[in-house]
């Protein structure tokens, strides 16, 4: 029983010890995929979710340790319960012991009473002295053994304390980071709200921004500007040359159907955007 519960001590620690490095593990020592899974955009509810699965493990280990914290004072009070038994048991033997010299006197021949008195004693102090010594005896193996039960238990109360107040401090540093990734969330969801993306009657539902167009708050770019005839005779040259960019902006549309974030190409690729812009004027 003993090797078990330092087993199961033994697990709790390396569990404890890999759940402390991960949480201290700084952004630029993690491997680029666990960097990338730390984008709020993309992996927030993911690493919520693991958090939340590491917050019941802790309190699964809790229940366990409470568990076996009880079953340890169950144990504990069995051991004092044997204790008591075995200091009655000891009396009654004594005084049997007793009864039985008591007896044993009585009953001698007439010769032996014509002993003296100085050998009489002499028996009876040999007697007592052996019985003191085995009773010396008893005593201290019970003593003993009573002793390193206590010492055991006790060790194994403080053991199991300790890892009960390290889970109940580990508890709590999740409950914060799970409180700040929430936090977080809220405010990734605010941005995603306050990002202004004009309208039409299309039937894709967005548009690019344009690089050259001007980016102060409330100014929409003007989407119907070509011509119906230019529109048309430059949709051919536009899907000749960038069929790949058609490709690009069908999948960029499918992505917004579908509810996924849109991730806008970088400044410096202008001629790209444009050709993209062009197309989906085209397309509308």
């Amino acid at each position: 029983m003993k090797e078990l519960y330092e087993r199961k001590v033994t697990e709790l620690k390396t569990k404890l010890d890999a759940t402390k490095r991960l949480l201290s593990t700084p952004e630029k020592e993690r491997p680029p995929n666990q960097r990338a899974s730390d984008r709020p955009s993309d992996l927030v509810p993911e690493r919520q979710q693991r958090e939340e699965k590491e917050k019941e493990s802790l309190h699964e280990e809790l229940h366990e340790l409470k568990k076996e914290n009880k079953l340890l004072k169950e144990s504990n009070a069995l051991v004092n319960r044997k204790k008591e038994h075995y200091e009655c048991e000891i009396k009654r033997l004594n005084k049997a012991l007793q009864d039985a010299l008591a007896i044993e006197r009585s009953s001698f021949p007439e010769d032996r009473l014509g002993k003296s008195e100085e050998e009489r004693s002499h028996e009876e102090m040999r007697t007592e002295m052996e019985v003191l010594k085995h009773q010396v005896q008893i005593y201290e193996e019970d003593f003993k053994r009573e002793r390193s039960d206590r010492e055991r238990l006790n060790q194994e109360k403080e053991e199991l304390q300790r890892i009960n107040q390290t889970s109940q401090s580990q508890l709590n540093k999740l409950k914060s980071k799970i409180k700040a990734c929430q936090m977080e969330k809220e405010k990734l969801e605010k941005q995603l709200k306050q990002m202004h993306l004009p309208t039409c009657n299309c039937s894709l539902d967005f548009h690019l921004w344009d690089a050259g167009a001007p980016t102060r708050p409330g100014a929409v770019q003007d989407l119907r500007t070509f011509p119906v005839s230019a529109r048309s005779h430059s949709s051919k040259s536009v899907l000749a040359e960038h069929s790949v960019s058609v490709k690009l902006c069908l999948s960029l549309a499918h992505s917004i159907v579908y509810g996924k974030s849109l991730y806008f190409i970088s400044a410096s690729n202008l001629q790209l955007r444009r050709s993209m812009h062009t197309i989906v004027f085209v397309i509308w």
